[in-house]
């Protein structure tokens, strides 16, 4: 017990990014959380935060000793919410990171159920459209599209979407229709930076073609609302731009579509796996078969 009582001072001194601040919140003096942490470093051999007159921060050994504390805590909340409620109790908080246009077209309408069902669940939506690693990014669950690299982690499947081109009808009354890949080197395509060419099948063959892509965005929400401005074409899964009208987007080069993009929920590998991650994890499923229902 008096390791675990050292890892939290050490979580609560990270958080509040400076020992006053964590004194307060665990109503003890800042000389007895300083002497709990230089104990802990002593013990592991390294330093895990660095010390100014003003404020700490992280070393990045102690970034990494960072997000398994919060797990262990987390875990030991969950194990003594069991013994004191009952094992039907799911308690404690859940990170998820998920695309921005994933969150509010599927998540956003099955939120109050999951929190409405378990009242002790906390849950905490990170927006993010890159693929975080729930070993190193402090969430407990990544939603990403495309297949995961990593076959350490847990892995479920959750809907795969058809990825096809979108333009503007003001965009096209503009620039013209693209009748074939191969035009598409005379248009304005809107990228994230990181594709090195668009996907297509020809007859029997999958070909890539290069695209100029003058103007570059990271996120979802933002492609969507720069395609629907008519400033280019944007290469994405259907599920990514969400709803629209037919004022607002078409599609374009269906003939041509080569590829279904599949979206995982990934977790750092745990046996037994906890319940509240357990209980998000099947919630996300869930929530995306009743969407395709």
């Amino acid at each position: 017990m008096k390791s675990l009582v050292e890892l939290a001072v050490f979580v609560r001194v990270a958080e509040s990014k400076n020992l006053s601040g964590a004194a307060r919140s665990l109503s003890i003096t800042p000389s007895a959380v300083s002497k709990r942490l230089s104990k802990l470093e002593e013990r592991l051999g390294v330093t895990l935060i660095h010390r100014t007159t003003r404020n700490v921060s992280l070393s990045e050994d102690g970034r990494a000793f960072y997000e398994r504390c919060k797990r262990i805590l987390a875990d030991v909340t969950e194990a003594e919410g069991v013994v004191a409620h009952g094992r039907d109790e799911v308690r404690g908080r859940v990170r998820v990171s998920v695309p921005c246009t994933v969150a509010r077209e599927v998540l956003a309408s099955h939120v109050a159920a999951l929190l409405e069902q378990h009242p002790r669940l906390s849950l905490d939506l990170v927006l993010s459209e890159g693929e975080l690693d729930p070993m190193r990014d402090g969430v407990d669950v990544a939603l990403s599209w495309g297949r995961p690299t990593d076959s350490a982690l847990i892995q479920r499947k959750l809907t795969s979407s058809k990825v096809r081109v979108f333009a503007s009808p003001a965009y096209l009354a503009r620039r013209g229709v693209p009748k074939s890949p191969s035009a598409l080197s005379t248009h304005d395509c809107l990228g994230s930076g990181q594709e090195r060419g668009w996907t297509f099948r020809e007859g029997t063959r999958v070909v890539t073609v290069p695209v100029v892509s003058r103007l570059q965005c990271d996120t979802s929400d933002a492609v969507k609302a720069l395609t629907m401005a008519g400033l280019g074409l944007a290469r994405a899964p259907e599920l990514v731009m969400g709803a629209f009208r037919p004022n607002e987007l078409v599609t374009v080069l269906d003939d041509y579509v080569a590829e279904e993009r599949p979206l995982f929920a990934r977790c750092a590998p745990a046996q037994p796996l906890s319940a509240r991650v357990r209980v998000v994890l099947d919630w996300l499923v869930a929530s995306f078969s009743s969407s395709r229902g």
